[in-house]
């Protein structure tokens, strides 16, 4: 018998990528799900947030750094947690300029790497779709894409009577 799926969660991720076109993955710490296996930045969206505000509170608590553009999603996936079956995760990846020092959650994140991207298959992640964005991103959809906001995707939190 199927568990029933009873919560919904939104989850938010950056690939960030530097000034020498290098993306950051971090390592989960060991304790955690999916310990010791790579991953973006990001976490989950709490009640109240827009896009926005829930990607760059995530990424300045995992590793420190300021998100300074953000642009529109390259990668929206559905799934259901693994752990028990009953809670469905909507994760939608947003490539990322940020700046700052990396300072790391240890609680969360044991680890980070700066890497090319042609490195990125000699990494095992959560989701086989981070490996596919970052294969197939191009550093020049950093410099061409629309930020979040601007274009087709709109970031607000609107209360609709």
């Amino acid at each position: 018998m199927q568990t029933a799926i009873t919560t919904f969660t939104v989850g938010l991720k950056a690939l960030i990528m530097n000034d020498k076109q290098q993306f950051l993955i971090i390592q989960r710490a060991k304790n955690i799900t999916k310990g010791g296996l790579y991953d973006l930045p990001g976490g989950r969206m709490h009640l109240g947030e827009t896009l926005r505000t829930a990607l760059t509170r995530e990424v300045k608590e995992e590793v420190g750094l300021t998100l300074e553009k953000i642009f529109n999603p390259i990668c929206i996936t559905t799934f259901v947690r693994d752990v028990d079956k009953s809670n469905q995760i909507v994760r939608v990846l947003f490539p990322c300029l940020a700046s700052g020092k990396i300072e790391l959650d240890s609680l969360e994140v044991s680890d980070y790497l700066w890497i090319n991207q042609q490195d990125a298959s000699n990494y095992q992640f959560p989701d086989e779709n981070f490996l596919d964005a970052l294969t197939r991103i191009k550093p020049s959809d950093f410099k061409n894409a629309d930020t979040l906001g601007k274009g087709a995707l709109i970031d607000s939190l609107d209360f609709l009577e």
